[in-house]
């Protein structure tokens, strides 16, 4: 029989870099990791032989891991420059994840400002339609996790928060 243990996992986000969180994860023997490797930018070059090092950890660990982007990160940003920031950020997250092994990465629909939100949902789509292109060539998967609904008088508000949007 499986236990619980070895099907259950963590979201460790931001809350901890990616050394000690394997560290901590490996320790306590949790199969499977979600981490953001923003608290270390580096890591998100593919070529860092650090993401190699925790790839061997986690394959003699036995540990599944999974990237886990920023929801602050706006997927729906339709700012030249920031576009282009944006569409950078993702797939060096897809192509660090091929490089550590990584079964996963997590991404999120963005964000709209009321107004905006037809043309910020067609962004989104459009952009996360290349990310996808970009996965398939990595051999990566891409989840997209769908957040809380805002309140109805917030200006900013989180996209992919029900099914009709996702």
């Amino acid at each position: 029989m499986t236990s619980i243990k070895s099907r259950i996992g963590i979201d460790l986000n931001r809350r901890i870099g990616l050394e000690p969180g394997l560290d901590w994860a490996i320790r306590n023997e949790v199969k499977y990791l979600n981490i953001c490797l923003d608290p270390d930018p580096d890591l998100l070059d593919s070529k860092n032989p650090k993401l190699l090092e925790a790839r061997k950890r986690l394959q003699d660990s036995g540990t599944t891991l999974g990237l886990h982007t920023l929801s602050s990160m706006n997927v729906a940003e339709n700012c030249p420059f920031l576009s282009k920031a944006a569409e950078d950020y993702l797939t060096a997250y897809i192509r660090s994840a091929k490089a550590i092994g990584a079964g996963w990465v997590i991404v999120h629909g963005g964000y709209h400002f009321t107004a905006d939100k037809q043309e910020r949902m067609e962004v989104a789509v459009e952009r996360l339609t290349r990310l996808s292109k970009v996965a398939e060539d990595e051999g990566m998967t891409v989840l997209l996790e769908n957040m809380n609904p805002e309140p109805a008088d917030a200006e900013v508000k989180y996209l992919v928060h029900d099914v009709e949007e996702a």
